[in-house]
């Protein structure tokens, strides 16, 4: 189950976070707000709509994770975790 949406991730460590380790098309569990947000087409007058989620909190899904690797207690102190 589940379903495509585009995600916005905010805040500088989340967002670095993400973008390290969350690839195109990975499943994920996302904690937030639905938005939508409407434009006009300049060339064409037609107004768009779309809706995504402003994302609070983001896990990855475990289902098609092929492995896992930790950082050393150190290494995750320094990293700000």
């Amino acid at each position: 189950g589940g379903f495509w949406m585009s995600v916005n991730v905010w805040g500088e460590s989340l967002a670095a976070e993400v973008a390290a380790l969350v690839k195109k098309g990975a499943r994920v569990h996302v904690v937030g707000k639905i938005v939508q947000s409407t434009w006009t087409v300049t060339a064409t007058g037609e107004e768009r709509r779309e809706l995504y989620v402003n994302a609070d909190r983001l896990f990855l899904g475990l289902a098609r994770v092929q492995a896992v690797t930790f950082m050393a207690p150190r290494e995750v102190r320094q990293a700000g975790g």
